[in-house]
């Protein structure tokens, strides 16, 4: 099937039916989420593929970060090939909301949100032009309607930074619609301050020579 099977240590945790376990051996197991991401194996093991603006078939992991401005926000990276959208990850997973609206109240819009949902992309042909050296990037993105201030924005990327070493100098955050554009234009020295680095469509499709319209 489709159900994602990944590989852990005896350090890991891991979820299946909301309920928090140790793994203390080395099978295959299918989880809902992974409070971290050290392999490149655990990453594909939760992701989806996606066509996004200027890259088909790109893989991508949903995150949720509850509690998002208190001193210990909640991170969660999600099964994405079981859970399509946050919402009924929150609702079924984590048995946060059962209220749609109550969701989207809380985590969209608002800088006085409590939680942020947002997707992480693999841009895996990707070329830094000051390095080529150095393929692959993966962005943290917002749904591109929300305005998600520059606070806001580099709490979530540190905190995802913190627990994405599979991503570890190849992070970055991408602002993907004008009005995220402008946040981060009125605001580079918060996102220069705190080390977060930020690509824009130039720069991260710029070497895209060829983008099929339809894999059919």
């Amino acid at each position: 099937g489709d159900g994602v099977f990944l590989r852990f240590t005896s350090d890991n945790i891991f979820t299946r039916g909301g309920f928090e376990l140790n793994w203390l051996c080395t099978d295959m197991i299918p989880v809902d989420y992974l409070s971290d991401i050290n392999t490149r194996s655990e990453f594909e093991g939760l992701a989806a593929r996606n066509n996004v603006p200027g890259a088909m078939e790109v893989l991508e992991v949903k995150f949720v970060v509850l509690n998002i401005n208190t001193a210990n926000p909640s991170l969660y990276f999600m099964n994405t090939k079981e859970f399509e959208f946050h919402f009924y990850f929150v609702r079924d997973v984590l048995g946060a909301y059962s209220s749609n609206s109550k969701w989207n109240d809380d985590s969209y819009f608002f800088d006085s949100r409590k939680n942020i949902a947002g997707t992480m992309i693999a841009h895996d042909t990707y070329v830094p032009s000051n390095d080529e050296s150095n393929q692959g990037l993966y962005t943290v993105e917002f749904w591109p309607t929300d305005p998600v201030s520059a606070e806001l924005t580099v709490k979530t990327f540190k905190l995802i930074d913190q627990h994405f070493a599979e991503a570890t100098g190849r992070l970055a955050h991408f602002p993907a619609s004008p009005t995220q554009v402008t946040i981060y234009e009125n605001n580079k020295a918060t996102f220069e301050s705190n080390d977060v680095k930020v690509v824009l469509s130039e720069d991260l499709f710029g070497s895209v020579t060829f983008s099929p319209l339809n894999l059919g």
